[in-house]
């Protein structure tokens, strides 16, 4: 199926939109971490990890979706970019299977922080520690680089199986350390209801609330992005490697879902693993009401600036008559 012009500029200005919103949410964390106004942030392991996981998500959206998103739009035009990939293609799929393991490894770091921070909360931070933390994301680095590598240098069915075998061991660990999590939190709210005042229940009852939520996002996010983006392009790619004929018109749509659920998750990381954070929330209202002040306090002083000037001027004037 052939794509019109219009096709093409919607489905680029589509991508462009999420490409701003993933850097936008994503460079805010960022920013939030390292110039966090009341020095809270950088005390957290878990922290750390949200960092990196929207520091991933920002390089996607800058390496990945955002040129995809002028591909298609140049497309529009009749632009010939042939040549251009066949030289710039092995190191964009050594850059995409690299950001997408790294992604996928570090939700999965970040379950296991959250598990242990549940089941074993009183060794927590004794054990999970920044220094170790930061030697956990070069381990994780080294490992997704490694394996774009190695992805990059395969046939496109070991890729996309490698790929796959990757998502179904880290589906099989979150459901079990998500499962676990919520059997301890509501081990410890039984416990805590049983000797405690009728407020201490409510605010354990609570807390068990936020956490089975953050749970349930945590795997919708992960099954409505990631699976669907790996098993469409999967099907699609074995499909073609033996030969089986597939509908163009199928092929495309399920190359646009594919792409469109995985890069929708650089846009909801930031919402899901950041603002729901109460540090992050105030970090994040500090730094607006700051860039804003500063924004008020430059057009105070181009307005005092401009005032002055034309009462020089004025001035300058009346004394020449």
């Amino acid at each position: 199926m052939e794509l019109s012009s219009a096709q093409f500029v919607g489905i680029g200005v589509f991508y462009f939109v999420l490409a701003l919103l993933a850097i936008t949410g994503n460079a805010v964390t960022i920013i939030a971490y390292l110039k966090d106004p009341f020095k809270q942030l950088r005390n957290s392991a878990s922290n750390l990890l949200i960092t990196a996981l929207a520091s991933v998500d920002l390089l996607n959206a800058l390496l990945s979706l955002l040129p995809s998103s002028v591909f298609y739009i140049l497309c529009a035009y009749h632009v010939n970019f042939r040549d251009f990939l066949a030289k710039t293609n092995p190191c964009m799929e050594v850059m995409k299977s690299t950001l997408e393991l790294a992604s996928l490894l570090l939700l999965v770091a970040m379950t296991t922080d959250r598990h242990r921070a549940v089941t074993a909360p009183l060794t927590y931070k004794y054990h999970v520690t920044i220094t170790r933390m930061r030697r956990a994301l070069i381990v994780i680095t080294c490992y997704s680089v490694v394996f774009g590598l190695a992805i990059a240098m395969t046939c496109h069915v070991t890729h996309y199986v490698i790929h796959g075998g990757h998502l179904v061991l880290s589906l099989v660990v979150l459901m079990v350390m998500n499962t676990r999590m919520v059997l301890a939190v509501r081990r410890s709210r039984s416990l805590v209801c049983s000797c405690a005042e009728s407020n201490a229940c409510r605010l354990a009852y609570q807390r068990e609330r936020n956490i089975t939520i953050a749970v349930c996002i945590i795997l919708a996010v992960f099954l409505l992005t990631f699976f669907p983006a790996v098993l469409l392009s999967t099907v699609t790619v074995i499909c073609t490697a033996v030969e089986c004929s597939l509908n163009p018109s199928v092929f495309s749509v399920s190359m646009f879902i594919s792409m469109t659920s995985y890069h929708t998750s650089s846009v909801t990381n930031p919402i899901v693993y950041s603002w729901r954070l109460e540090k992050y929330r105030h970090a994040f209202r500090y730094l607006l009401i700051k860039c804003a002040c500063a924004r008020v306090d430059d057009m105070k002083n181009t307005d005092q600036a401009t005032a002055s000037s034309l009462i020089r001027k004025s001035t300058k004037t009346t004394t020449e008559v």
